[in-house]
């Protein structure tokens, strides 16, 4: 319940930031840290207490679905392009995946 809680307050604060993300104007390595400092530090607070087994792929999905909504990627684009997590992870500053992040 903790994770789905610190994933819903992520995603609220992804709406909130819409703007910013989505603003032509602002460079990609600026959107990259606002996302860690934001959603994705607010994703992982508190994780050394969480059992991930279960919710792992909850943050997963998390981690690759904003990634792929701040660079205005589509599921569209996805499935007819074939592209894999790995990509969009290189496309958005070469960012290490949610499993280094929580390793740190």
């Amino acid at each position: 319940m903790e994770i789905e809680a610190q994933i819903k307050t992520s995603k609220s604060q992804l709406g909130m930031l819409k703007h910013f993300f989505s603003c032509k104007d602002v460079e990609l390595c600026m959107k990259y840290w606002i996302y860690i400092a934001g959603p994705l530090n607010t994703l992982l607070w508190g994780s050394k207490s969480w059992n991930l087994s279960a919710n792992h792929n909850k943050l997963h999905s998390f981690h690759h679905c904003a990634m792929r909504r701040i660079l205005g990627i589509w599921m569209d684009k996805v499935l007819e392009c074939q592209m894999t997590n790995e990509q969009v992870r290189m496309w958005f500053e070469n960012i290490p995946s949610i499993d280094e992040f929580i390793t740190r």
